[in-house]
């Protein structure tokens, strides 16, 4: 039996004809890949918490809606890893404010970008935080890491509590 692989290999890149039997060639799939527009300004939650020696941390229990520590201290980190169309600029972060939170500070892609955002207040309370980066994100996966550097004299704790973060332009 001879086969025409010209009949069964498509080359259409949008793939309208969604056919079960026939296969998208390689450049097919390339181009609608390389098409592909990533969504921003959609929120994010931590991938990751660790300790200031870099050991993985447990979430805190409690706060289920939260990234939170579950023991927090003075230097602990949590990475997000946003991917960008690239060119993005400003940074929500929806916190929670209270007598026992740290301050952190923000690195983009391994490198400083701004610090000293206080969470203590209090009572809490949930703020929108709305920073303007000084490095631009660049197009694909970014890292953005809050780790915590000190407190407030009036706060109990280094307890730095994130809802969401949402990359804008």
């Amino acid at each position: 039996m001879v086969v025409n692989l010209n009949s069964t290999i498509d080359t259409d890149s949008t793939f309208t004809a969604n056919s079960p039997s026939r296969v998208p060639s390689q450049s097919a799939v390339k181009s609608a890949i390389d098409n592909v527009t990533p969504k921003s300004g959609g929120a994010i939650r931590a991938s990751k918490l660790f300790a200031s020696n870099g050991i993985e941390k447990e979430f805190g229990a409690t706060q289920t809606s939260l990234d939170a520590q579950g023991s927090p201290s003075n230097g602990d980190y949590m990475i997000y890893y946003p991917f960008c169309n690239g060119g993005e600029t400003k940074l929500n972060i929806y916190v929670s404010n209270g007598n026992n939170r740290g301050i952190f500070d923000i690195y983009i892609n391994g490198m400083l970008d701004s610090s000293g955002y206080d969470l203590y207040y209090s009572s809490t309370t949930y703020t929108l935080l709305t920073i303007t980066l000084s490095r631009t994100l660049i197009y694909g996966y970014n890292e953005i890491k809050l780790t915590v550097n000190g407190k407030n004299t009036s706060s109990s704790s280094y307890s730095v509590s994130i809802l969401f973060i949402r990359v804008r332009q």
